[in-house]
């Protein structure tokens, strides 16, 4: 069994953040055709969203409508599929796939029709049809397709991108934690719902929640249930507490909920964990302690390793989430993880 530092896995996981809090505007040359391995998977709902300008009311826009869906093996192919169905909007596309027109409109001088994927925590990024875009597709993923303005700078397009929420989506959650590490029932809940709760989170506790990230989800879902007060936004990080009146005997930690890193000026939650039910990394004889964090796979049918924090997924993408408080030992892709024999599509709402 393979064993990584967990001081590893901090240090490159600080990098990736550190490197997330830089706006992503701008589109590079892609790789050569050839240089790319031709997909040939084929999509059945990828989600598509159009965007004129402001209070236009031809937009359809995350917030209130339902999105086009389209299939296909290629973003152009996809996005003609979800015209196609729809008897709203109709698409001109270029013959390198990209958008010329929408509903005939065609941008005005200095501006574009640019095709968006909602790839949190960065948000809407500027995709160029071809074969790359094609490979980073993926089931259940997000399209904004919107009139952007651009400039050339460097042999590069800088886009502007539009200030559209994401799509917000459900997320399911696993938590698991052994009876060895310190949680008290009033962590949880009030009287008998923290007994409930805490026997629940022993043997594997389910919560949900809705955001447009994992971690939002995972805030959202920690929030209503536990009902921890918040959130209020601390030295870079999103904090939710145990509330005053269920705090007595608690240690400072205990009375902290969930502290979940944030970034910068965006506000994006790349979604590292710093306490969660007042439990964090210990180091133990040079392992760490620490909530693992997985996903689950449909394709697979597993679950795999997280390797990256919560904020650098899609729930519109990842469904199911597990939580599972232990030692790190699971980087390997050939170890069994805490979770195997767990099917999160067992899990029925209470």
């Amino acid at each position: 069994m393979i064993r990584i530092d967990r001081a590893v896995i901090i240090a490159t996981v600080m990098v990736v953040l550190l490197s997330a809090v830089v706006p992503v505007s701008v589109t590079t040359t892609a790789p050569k055709a050839e240089e790319v391995t031709k997909s040939t998977e084929a999509f059945e709902s990828i989600n598509f969203y159009v965007y004129f300008n402001d209070w236009n009311p031809n937009n359809n826009l995350p917030e209130g409508r339902t999105p086009l869906k389209g299939s296909g093996s290629t973003l152009a192919s996809v996005i003609t599929s979800a015209f196609e169905s729809s008897e709203d909007y109709k698409v001109e596309l270029l013959p390198t796939g990209a958008v010329a027109a929408v509903n005939d409109v065609i941008p005005e001088k200095g501006k574009m029709w640019v095709i968006y994927q909602w790839l949190p925590p960065e948000g809407w990024t500027p995709v160029t049809p071809g074969p790359l875009a094609d490979v980073t597709m993926v089931e259940n993923t997000s399209y904004l397709i919107a009139v952007s303005e651009y400039r050339e700078s460097s042999n590069k397009t800088v886009y502007e991108p539009p200030d559209v929420r994401g799509p917000v989506s459900e997320a399911v959650f696993y938590l698991q934690c052994s009876d060895e590490y310190d949680i008290k029932p009033q962590q949880l809940g009030e009287g008998e719902i923290g007994e409930d709760l805490l026997e629940k989170l022993h043997r594997g506790l389910y919560i949900t929640g809705q955001g447009s990230s994992i971690s939002e989800a995972f805030a959202d879902a920690c929030k209503k249930s536990f009902s921890w007060e918040g959130p209020t936004y601390e030295s870079g990080a999103l904090i939710l507490k145990v509330p005053d009146s269920r705090s007595a005997g608690l240690t400072e930690d205990q009375k902290i909920g969930l502290e979940m890193g944030i970034g910068g000026e965006s506000g994006t939650i790349p979604g590292w964990l710093g306490i969660f039910m007042g439990l964090k990394d210990v180091n133990v004889d040079n392992f760490y302690i620490y909530w693992n964090q997985y996903s689950w796979s449909d394709a697979e049918y597993k679950w795999n390793y997280n390797g990256f924090c919560l904020g650098y997924y899609d729930p519109g993408v990842i469904k199911y989430v597990g939580l599972v408080y232990t030692s790190g030992s699971a980087m390997d892709p050939g170890d069994h993880t805490p979770l195997d024999g767990i099917d999160p599509h067992d899990y029925v709402p209470e």
